[in-house]
């Protein structure tokens, strides 16, 4: 491995000819490529786990949106949600839940489909059907109508603001795109 690390750093043509060749092997070899991903996983299942739990804690936006894109696909409505869509939610709602506009404190802030995934009125992962929800607001919403659910928890006079500040959202992430 040293050898090989010296002979990189020596020569820089030497270094694309063996990942070209490396290549080209994987693309002749399909299965034997395979069995190796396999077998490798099965002797490292604790250091590829302890690896990608280390990862979700790290990144957990990037994991947020990675399983929302994931769900959505699932049932084959739009996935084009980005953490840079995330990151200009968050900034909109200024880091609160956009039903109760709680801080995001010391709690992180959810992913919530306006229009739940298991409607099927739902168009999405979308930029404009995910709003920031504190724990409390989005387990309490489920998959509940957003408009009837706000109105029945906040009451009417609160209601058509949030609501009316969410579609204000909604429509300026249209207007991005």
């Amino acid at each position: 491995r040293e050898r090989k690390k010296k002979k990189y750093e020596e020569n820089p043509s030497y270094k694309e000819r063996e990942l070209n060749r490396s290549a080209q092997w994987r693309k002749k070899n399909p299965e034997k490529v395979k069995n190796i991903l396999r077998n490798y996983r099965e002797k490292n299942k604790r250091k590829i786990r302890s690896t990608q739990k280390l990862y979700r804690k790290n990144n957990p936006e990037k994991t947020s949106v990675y399983a929302n894109n994931r769900r959505a696909k699932e049932r084959g409505v739009a996935h084009r949600f980005s953490k840079t869509d995330w990151e200009f939610c968050l900034r909109f709602f200024q880091f609160s839940c956009a039903y109760c506009k709680k801080p995001a404190y010391k709690n992180r802030l959810h992913m919530d489909h306006f229009i739940p995934l298991s409607d099927p009125k739902c168009p999405g992962t979308i930029p404009s059907n995910i709003i920031p929800a504190c724990f409390k607001c989005n387990m309490s919403k489920q998959a509940k109508n957003p408009f009837l659910w706000i109105n029945e928890k906040f009451g009417e006079k609160w209601s058509d603001y949030i609501i009316s500040n969410i579609n204000f959202f909604f429509h300026l992430c249209q207007n991005k795109n």
